[in-house]
């Protein structure tokens, strides 16, 4: 955390133990002024015992399926949408010409400094500032180095919610394009804007 937050290690920890000291501090002056009420509300507690126990059950239980539902709704969406690698390799090859974004985190590109050839760079913070660079009239495709591709096909969702639907997921990421020994160049010759390109 230091090392990101380009602070000394000195004052990384005076910020460390004064936040400790500040949240321990606060805890142990709430927990005298409110000594009184909390036995209080253990007693409650204890007279309520199984019915609160079954209805915070019932209560975690249906979060739960609500979340498992809600994931499986995506991992639908997101199934139908990828692009296998290939697709755009024989595109890019005769110059069919399809955009094509990097979705990734400046870190990631630091940790992994290649990419597609003609790549447009787009990390996924910059996409509100950014979305008017997304063409309507060419197919457009997104790759990230995320598991599962999450990233760019919830960027995909999202911009086909807002009307781009010629847009998909690269399947696998970029991991699968260079598996399949197709080629890459340096980061550094990432487009920054695709209007200027």
């Amino acid at each position: 955390m230091s090392g990101m937050l380009h602070f000394g290690l000195g004052r990384f920890l005076l910020f460390d133990a004064l936040g400790a000291v500040i949240w321990g501090g606060l805890f142990i002056a709430l927990g005298y002024a409110l000594s009184d009420q909390l036995e209080l509300v253990a007693e409650s507690l204890g007279r309520l015992g199984g019915l609160l126990g079954v209805i915070a059950a019932a209560g975690f239980g249906a979060i739960l399926c609500w979340k498992y539902l809600k994931r499986r709704r995506m991992v639908r969406a997101l199934h139908i949408a990828r692009m296998a690698p290939e697709e755009p390799k024989h595109k890019i090859d005769p110059g069919e010409s399809p955009v094509v974004f990097d979705l990734r985190h400046p870190i990631d590109l630091r940790a992994n400094p290649v990419t597609i050839p003609t790549a447009i760079h787009l990390p996924m913070e910059e996409l509100d500032r950014r979305y008017a660079e997304i063409p309507r009239d060419r197919e457009v495709i997104l790759f990230c180095s995320c598991p599962n591709e999450a990233s760019s096909a919830s960027i995909a969702l999202q911009l086909r919610r807002k009307g781009i639907n010629n847009v998909r997921p690269l399947a696998g990421g970029l991991d699968a394009w260079r598996g399949r020994e197709f080629p890459v160049v340096p980061a550094s010759q990432l487009i920054t804007d695709s209007r200027s390109g």
